[in-house]
This record gives C-alpha cells, sequence and structure tokens, in this order.
C-alpha cells in the first residue's frame, strides 16, 4: 500500500510496511544528505531496478555501461576517443589539429568550382562560370565575366569585332603612302608611296603608281583633261536619248523605252487585254484578262471570269495543333482573318473550364459550396453559410455504410446511439455523463472540526493540536480529503475515526505532523475506512 505526502521533507508517524519484508518501526525522520565529494573510481550509487527494488551499482560500472561510440570509460571517468589524425585532445579541449583537414574531409563541390574568401574573411563558394568566360578580379572581389567591347572569346578563340579596329588602332605610315596588303602569300600590310600626279593601280597580284595617259591626263590638283578627238560615239552623253523621247516613251541611261504612265488609268474587266512580252521570243503581244487570271490560278485559288477566289475543296484534311491558325470572318462579315487554336480554346473557356495549349480543362473553383477540382467535384463546407445548431431538430451528413450514399440523420438520433446508456446518457440530443457530481470543497481552521466527503483543506495556522474527525454516518464509495495548512506552528492534527470506525482495519486515526501533508480516504464498508 502507497501513501500520499507532501513535497519535501516529511516526518511519518505509526508503522510503516516496506516491500521486501524491510519493517521501520517507530518514527523516521530524513532531514537531508550530508554532502560528500564522489570518488567516481570507487563509490556507488542508487538506482530502481526494472524488477522495481532498488539496487546499488558502482559508478565506475555505470561509466562502462553507457560509454557509446566514440566514447571510453576507465575508473569511472568517461573520455572521447580521437584516432590522433585529423583530431587531437590539447589542454583539455577537443581541436582540430594543424594540417589535420584533408581534402577527402572537405564537403564535395561542384565539378569546376572554387572556394574564396568573402567580405567577412570567410570562405565562399564561388560557383563554376558559363563556358567562355574567365575569373577576374575586380581589386575587392573574384567574378567569371564574359569578355566583350572589341573582342569576344568563345572556346579559347578571341575574335575582334567587325568594323572594331579604326584609323586611330593602325599603325603610322610614312606621307604620301598608303597601307596595302603585300602581293606575297602571307598577307602582311605595307607601306605604298606614291609620286606627284600618281595614281595606285592594281594589277592581280599587287600594286603599281602609274600617272593617267591616254585620252585623259590629271594634275596633281586632282584636274582631269580629256585629250582632243578622243571622246567617241559610244562615249555621248545620256541627255542624247532624253531629248529624242517623246509621248509614251521615257529615256534611262540613254535607252528608249515604253513609259505606261503616260496612258490613263482604267479598272480592268473581264475580256480586256493587256500587253505582255513573250518568254520566248521576247516580242509584245496582247492577254486577255481571263487567260492571265486563269495562269495565276494554283493550287486551292480558282479563276472564273477574271476573278480569282478561294477554293477550300482543293485543301487536304489534317488534325489540328496547337499553335495551327483558322481563316475566320470577322463579325463586321467582310473582313478575313487567321485565329489560332490558343485564341480560339481561350474564347471558348468558360467558368471551371481553363485553356492551356489550346487544351480545355476544367479548373479549380468554388460557388455556394461546390468545389470543382481538377479531377472531380466536391462540397467545401467552408463556403457554407454559418448557422446555430439546434442539436434537438437539426441534423447531420454522414456516409451511409450499407450503400456507401450521402445521407442525413438527426443529431437527437447521432447522440443516442454513441451513448452507452450507463456512464453516458443523452437526452434531446445532450449527452451526459451518469452519476457525475462537483466535489465539495470545504476550508477547516484550527481546534476540533468535523470533516465531509470531498476536499477539506486547512485555511488557518494551528495554535494547538487539533482534532478533525471523519463523518459519522458515509456512504460506501464516499471519499474524505485532508490537505494540512502549511503552517503548523509545531503542532500536529489528528484525523480520527467517529464512532466504531477503524482506519485500514486497525487504525483509530492518522496523524499529520508536517505542513502541506495530505492523506485520502475512502469509505468502502460498514464502520470501514482506507486509505489511497
Amino acid at each position: 500500500m502507497a501513501y500520499k505526502f507532501q513535497v519535501g521533507a516529511a516526518k511519518l508517524s505509526g508503522s510503516t510496511t516496506f516491500e521486501d519484508e524491510h519493517i521501520i518501526s517507530g518514527s523516521l525522520y530524513l532531514p537531508g544528505v550530508d554532502a560528500a565529494a564522489v570518488a567516481v573510481g570507487s563509490d556507488s550509487m542508487y538506482f530502481l531496478d526494472a524488477d522495481g527494488s532498488v539496487a546499488k551499482e558502482s559508478m565506475a560500472d555505470y561509466a562502462t555501461a553507457i560509454a557509446g561510440d566514440a566514447l571510453a570509460a576507465s575508473s569511472g571517468v568517461l573520455a572521447v576517443s580521437v584516432d590522433d589524425t585529423g583530431i587531437e585532445t590539447n589542454s583539455d579541449a577537443l581541436r582540430l589539429k594543424d594540417n589535420g583537414v584533408t581534402l577527402a574531409k572537405m564537403a564535395g563541390i561542384t565539378r569546376g568550382s572554387i572556394i574564396s574568401g568573402d567580405s567577412s574573411g570567410d570562405p565562399q563558394y564561388l560557383a563554376l562560370g558559363a563556358a567562355s568566360r574567365f575569373l577576374q578580379s575586380d581589386g575587392t572581389d573574384l567574378a567569371y565575366v564574359a569578355m566583350s567591347g572589341d573582342a569576344t572569346l568563345s572556346a579559347g578563340a578571341l575574335t575582334i569585332a567587325a568594323n572594331a579596329v579604326d584609323v586611330s588602332k593602325i599603325e603610322q605610315v610614312a606621307a604620301n603612302s598608303l597601307l596595302v596588303r603585300d602581293a606575297n602569300s602571307t598577307g602582311n600590310l605595307s607601306e605604298f608611296a606614291l609620286a606627284t600626279t600618281q595614281i595606285m593601280i592594281g594589277d592581280g597580284t599587287g600594286f603599281t603608281a602609274a600617272a593617267l595617259s591616254g585620252d585623259v591626263t590629271m594634275t596633281n590638283a586632282g584636274a582631269v583633261t580629256i585629250a582632243a578627238d578622243a571622246v567617241q560615239d559610244s562615249m555621248i552623253n545620256d541627255d542624247v536619248a532624253t531629248g529624242l523621247a517623246g509621248a509614251g516613251l521615257a529615256a534611262s541611261s540613254g535607252v528608249l523605252a515604253l513609259d505606261l504612265s503616260e496612258y490613263s488609268t482604267v479598272a480592268p474587266a473581264s475580256g480586256d487585254h493587256l500587253m505582255t512580252l513573250d518568254s520566248d521570243d521576247a516580242n509584245e503581244q496582247l492577254t486577255t484578262t481571263d487567260g492571265l487570271a486563269t495562269l495565276f490560278a494554283g493550287s486551292g485559288i480558282a479563276a472564273a471570269s477574271a476573278v480569282l477566289s478561294l477554293d477550300i475543296s482543293e485543301y487536304s484534311a489534317v488534325t489540328a495543333a496547337h499553335g495551327d491558325s483558322f481563316l475566320t470572318l470577322d463579325s463586321d462579315g467582310s473582313t478575313e482573318q487567321l485565329c489560332t487554336t490558343t485564341t480560339l480554346a481561350s474564347l471558348f473557356a468558360g467558368a471551371g473550364l481553363a485553356a492551356a495549349s489550346s487544351v480545355l480543362a476544367v479548373v479549380n473553383a468554388t460557388n455556394g459550396g461546390l468545389t470543382i477540382n481538377a479531377n472531380d467535384m466536391e462540397v467545401d463546407l467552408n463556403d457554407l453559410a454559418a448557422a446555430t445548431v439546434d442539436v434537438a431538430n437539426d441534423s447531420l451528413a454522414i456516409v451511409d455504410a450499407t450503400d456507401n450514399g450521402s445521407k442525413k440523420e438527426s443529431i437527437v438520433d447521432f447522440v443516442s446511439a454513441i451513448a452507452d446508456g450507463t456512464t453516458i446518457t443523452a437526452a434531446s440530443g445532450v449527452l451526459s455523463v451518469a452519476g457525475a457530481q462537483n466535489i465539495d470543497v470545504n476550508g477547516r481552521g484550527t481546534g476540533a472540526q468535523t470533516l465531509a466527503a470531498g476536499m477539506n483543506y486547512g485555511n488557518a495556522e494551528l495554535t494547538g493540536n487539533s482534532v478533525w474527525t471523519l463523518p459519522a454516518t458515509p456512504t460506501e464509495g464516499d471519499i474524505v480529503y485532508v490537505k494540512a495548512p502549511s503552517s503548523l506552528a509545531g503542532y500536529h492534527i489528528a484525523v480520527t475515526c467517529a464512532g466504531d470506525q477503524v482506519i485500514d482495519n486497525t487504525l483509530t486515526e492518522v496523524e499529520l505532523e508536517s505542513a502541506d501533508a495530505a492523506v485520502s480516504l475512502v469509505y468502502v464498508a460498514s464502520d470501514s475506512w482506507s486509505i489511497f
């Protein structure tokens, strides 16, 4: 049998029986335990054995038992096991050895990446730059950058941008000289000098400096002189042809040609003739508008009376795909236009539907408590209106196990079904615990007191030894809780039986001698109380 007392030191009176037949008679007073320096190599400690008994074990054996991986025990002292390669113990501290962290012990990083220092001096991970980028310092940090400007870099090949080399970037040359490519196979640039009135002439392999001669000459001021009798018929100015051009003719580069701009503009009609140039003999000829329309009519286009029209019957039937276009007629009734499958699907998508890549699909939507998901529809109770529950008349929605159908059940019937009728009862939809009652709480002062079923607690400091008497006419099952006040002032409380009553078969009273001490007694049979 166990007895309950307050937290802290307690005075126990009477005879107390412990398990394993150890009996201590009289009073047992435990004021505390003396302090002592522990000798972990030889001292022992008490513990509660798994079989419920109290046993002792040496601290040395306990240290050995709790030493797990990387721990060792010797004479009750635990120590960390190290292999002295990467980790060592120094000055009673566990630390990394100098040069103890090898590359194999470092965290893996992405191939080609490096580690550098950040602004705080801490190591940071610098990811591998994109292809054809190089590592550059800005004087503070490192970064991968792409070569830009007049030159670019790709796979190690440096390319100078077109038009990037201007005159200022070319080496200086001598006066009256030109920078030309050598005639040899090296392709190197070289200087080419020109004398007064000379011009540079290419001969197919190199360059020659020569003065103008023949029909014309030129001074060093650039003035050109045509020699007498040097102009031939082929050299006559084109203005001669311009002067010869009359109505319906035009002159261009000394050549006369038919000028259609001289003719009036009229709308062609079926049966009209057009002037054309025959492809066989280069002769001019007349062609009717009907014949020209027939010539133009190809796949999907038909010609009738010099009018071309779309012939849909010429096209093959195919399955429409995302990104295809349809020929449509605008709502104004006169404008043809193209419409893609994407815009057509978006036009068709209404409430609960969405269009993506020309495909319509059901989307999540909520309307009046009905939620439409991509695969099904379900009721969303969060969207229902709030209401006050009427347990006597309202119903609940249930899934019937018989046919897995959705049905309703009144709250009254549901509550009656879950009440066992013995410990829990139901009435008009309300659950009650059978026989439930509140515990009475009674304050007790110093001196003689009559206890009652329920809680009895001391609410005043004792002024003398007090007798608190149990109820004279209790009912089986009544429980009396007794709690001493926080100050007994050196006195005690005797919890005494009334009449012929006894406690635990033989006792007539129980004494509370410590502040806040407590005892609980239950009336188990006629004139018999039990401590629990």
